[in-house]
Parts: structure tokens; C-alpha cells; sequence
């Protein structure tokens, strides 16, 4: 397949730079793919979505299957739906998420492959698909989370397992419960995710106090995170990379944000960490794999021509890549290489080659463009105080006379990279092997919110 011709600009040089190909997994799918999980244990590739047949081989699979030494695989008889394979935002199957001993799909199907009790999420588990619960009704199961070994259900629905369960259910193994029975997050959730010892949602909700779409579960209930997000925002992903939480989805700065499209939040405040990239259109995607962020969406950024798709940080740099104008989607990883949903061509109603919705990328190609990242070095939150090292300036090692008790470390340069993390309270910090120069100490407790700042000069 071909693919447009673009340069590279590696933090500020250009060269002409060579144009690594997308590849069709397989011959693709007849129909959307909504997600993806790539399992490494097994090496099997499984997709989720809306289509009948996948190829080559023409294989009928119902929406689901899997892709393993080159063949295309139906995971038993797959997504039943009385429309067939309907596409557009609603596909029979929207997520699959690895969980326990198997996978769990959600989705606005009837039923997995006739098995009773299966209606909207199930489990594929040895090869066949199993009820997780005893009964179930159909509604907008819009995606699946995992924390603390416990399978969170989001969309919009009011009944799990026989219960009245509002929009968001975690399951512990045996049974269903609401996370809070006090609050039903209107409309729908989409994920969940643990940060510095607080559980946090993300969707495009609202609660009973009047928080959208983003919310930390607090002492005194659900609250925002610093301001909140502003305008119409919705939040399709969040992760926590490199000590930070980070969201995905439609927000952008014009609203009075700190960013477009994609953003980080340290515990007290947010941060742009990518100055140099600016969403367009909302943000789709975030996985962290091999060490790194990874993020798709709608990107513009300094310097080049062209909408970008794709992006990836590694805690020092971001990168672009994939060629201008393909159309984003969602990814999974191997050690080597990128799966992704695509439209049926590489660039959606502008043409391109033909991909069929399901599309490759080769880790070791070469970025588009990269750019430096200067890390934010945390606020000091409430009742946090200034501690002292010494001696100062150092050589070799610093001794912390702390204000009060710590358990993390973070040191940051005189440009707020970072460069320094430690993890276990220790009185002597080995800071020989920084460059000479001026360095701020962040200390930070066990669930990491900062509690003492210290500064030093490194000789």
C-alpha cells in the first residue's frame, strides 16, 4: 500500500525522512472495529466490533475474533444482535478488556454466541463464552475498567445481576454492587482508574453536586479536580504514566482549560504538558505499553503541515507519528508493533489506501516530528512546608531534615525536567551523578500528594 511522503523534525533539525508503511492486519474486517487487546501470552490479536466476516478466508465471526498466525479465528458464535451488524456509534461490541483468567466484552448485544444471561457484557474464558451474571438487560454498555482486581461496568443502564445499578457497577468476583449508592452519575461513565490512593471516574456524566465528567472520590463525596473540566467536555480515556494522571477526549483551552485534547493532572493542579501539540478535534485514545504514553486524536503541531493521528512520550520527549492526515483510532500493543481501528481507508473520507478498519504500525519506524518536554514540578499543597538539605551546595550525596514524614522523592532541574525519583524514604539522596546546577527536591507522601519542597546547587 502506499503512503503520503512527509519530513522529519527531530527536536528542531529537518532531514528527509522515510516513509514507513501501514499495513492491513490480515485482508481487515467487512465492517467497524470499536477495540482491540493484543495478549501476550497467547500472541492472539482480539478485535471487537461490528462486521460479519473478517479475511482473508471470508470467516464469519459475528464481531468478535481473533487474529493469530496470520488467520482470523471467531470467538464461538460471537455477538448476537437482532439488526445484524449494525454500524455507526452503537456496534454490537464496544470493548474488551482483559480481566481474571479471560477477557470481558461489552456491548449492545443480545447475547455471546446463545449463552443465556449474556446480554450486553460476558466474559470469552477458554475458548468459550461464559455469563457473569444471572440476569442481565440490555443498555448503552459503553466500556470496562479493572482496579484493585475489580471489573468496573460504565455506560448508561439501571440494572445488573437483578439489581437497580445506575451507570456504573463493579464487580469482585462474585457479586455486582453500585459503587455509590448515593450517586448515579447521569447519563454515562466510561472509565475508572486509582491515582495517588483515590479512586477517579471519567465520562461524560454529571453528579448530584454538579460535577462533569471528571470526578475523585473525596472525604466529602465527588469532587472536581481543581476548576473542573470547562465548557461541553466529555472524556473518552484516562491513565496515570510518569507519576502523573492523564486524560483523553473533547476539552479544549479556548474553554478555559489548561489544554486541548489531552491533559495531566499531578494531584493538585493540571498541565500542559505538550505545548508544542494542540488538539483540533477531541482526543480518542491513551495506552501505556513498552514504558511509554501513547495517545491518538486530532493533533496539530509546531512546525509541521497536516492533522496527525498519533503520538507517543517516553517522560523526556514527545513524538508524532504515522504520517499527516490518517485518521486515529484505538490502539493495543506488542513488544514491536501498533494495532489500530481505522476507517475503511488510511484517510477516512479523504481517501487513501484501502485498510479495511483495521491497520498495523512498526514500533521501530521513524517519528514525524519530536519535541522536548520540560516536566511541571508539583505545587505544594495546603499546610506543606520548605525543608532543608545539606550540605548545600553538594557533591555527592544531600541529608533531608525533613518537616514531617515523607515516603516519595522527585528532583527536578532548573527547566523542571525530572530528573530524580525515589520511591523509599532514605536519609542520604545520591545526587552525584546530576550536572552541575540548581535542583528542586519535591517530597511527596504515600499516596503522593506533596508535602515538603527543598532546594539545592549541585557542584
Amino acid at each position: 500500500m502506499g503512503c503520503r511522503a512527509y519530513f522529519l523534525l527531530v527536536l528542531g533539525f529537518s532531514s528527509p525522512g522515510l516513509c514507513a508503511q501501514w499495513e492491513t492486519v490480515g485482508e481487515g474486517w467487512g465492517g467497524l472495529v470499536r477495540d482491540l487487546h493484543y495478549d501476550s501470552l497467547s500472541g492472539r490479536l482480539y478485535v471487537v466490533g461490528a462486521s460479519q466476516w473478517a479475511m482473508p478466508g471470508n470467516v464469519l465471526i459475528h464481531n468478535t475474533a481473533y487474529w493469530y498466525n496470520g488467520q482470523w479465528y471467531p470467538m464461538g458464535g460471537g455477538a448476537d444482535h437482532p439488526n445484524g451488524f449494525p454500524t455507526g456509534l452503537r456496534p454490537p461490541a464496544k470493548d474488551i478488556i482483559p480481566y481474571d483468567s479471560g477477557f470481558v466484552v461489552v456491548g449492545d448485544f443480545w447475547s455471546m454466541s446463545g449463552v443465556p444471561h449474556t446480554r450486553g457484557f460476558a466474559k470469552w474464558e477458554n475458548d468459550q463464552w461464559v455469563a457473569m451474571a444471572s440476569d442481565t438487560t440490555l443498555g448503552n454498555f459503553w466500556g470496562s475498567s479493572v482496579d484493585d482486581g475489580q471489573l468496573h461496568l460504565h455506560g448508561a443502564f439501571n440494572t445488573v445481576d437483578g439489581q437497580p445499578i445506575s451507570n456504573w457497577a463493579v464487580y469482585d468476583g462474585t457479586t455486582w454492587q453500585q459503587v455509590d449508592t448515593t450517586e448515579e452519575f447521569g447519563f454515562n461513565t466510561a472509565k475508572a482508574v486509582r491515582y495517588q490512593g483515590d479512586l477517579y471516574v471519567a465520562g461524560n456524566f454529571n453528579t448530584s453536586n454538579g460535577v462533569n465528567d471528571l470526578a475523585r472520590q473525596g472525604p466529602n463525596g465527588w469532587e472536581a479536580l481543581g476548576p473542573g473540566l470547562l465548557g461541553d467536555p466529555w472524556v473518552n480515556e484516562m491513565v496515570v504514566y510518569d507519576g502523573l494522571l492523564w486524560v483523553t477526549g473533547e476539552f479544549y483551552s479556548w474553554w478555559g482549560n489548561a489544554a486541548s485534547g489531552i491533559m495531566a493532572w499531578d494531584g493538585s493542579q493540571w498541565h500542559n504538558m505538550f505545548p508544542d501539540i494542540f488538539a483540533i478535534a477531541q482526543g480518542g485514545d491513551m495506552d501505556v505499553a513498552n514504558g511509554k504514553l501513547y495517545f491518538s486524536g486530532f493533533f496539530n503541531a509546531n512546525g509541521m503541515n497536516g492533522m496527525y493521528g498519533y503520538g507517543v512520550y517516553d517522560g523526556s520527549s514527545v513524538c508524532l507519528f504515522g504520517g499527516p492526515e490518517v485518521i486515529r483510532g484505538n490502539m493495543t500493543f506488542s513488544a514491536d508493533t501498533m494495532y489500530a481501528s481505522a476507517p475503511y481507508t488510511l484517510y477516512g473520507t479523504a481517501g487513501g489506501p484501502v485498510v479495511k478498519y483495521i491497520i498495523k504500525w512498526p514500533l521501530d519506524a521513524p517519528m514525524d516530528t519530536c519535541y522536548t518536554v520540560a516536566s511541571r514540578v508539583p505545587a505544594l499543597g495546603a499546610g506543606s512546608e520548605t525543608w532543608t538539605v545539606s550540605p548545600n551546595p553538594a557533591t555527592g550525596h544531600l541529608t533531608v531534615q525533613a518537616g514531617g514524614a515523607w515516603q516519595q522523592l522527585r528532583a527536578y532541574d532548573a527547566t523542571g525536567r525530572l530528573v530524580l525519583a525515589q520511591d523509599l524514604p532514605q536519609p542520604r539522596i545520591a545526587v552525584g551523578h546530576l550536572p552541575a546546577g540548581l535542583y528542586t527536591l519535591i517530597f511527596l507522601d504515600a499516596k503522593g500528594y506533596p508535602v515538603g519542597r527543598a532546594r539545592f546547587a549541585k557542584e
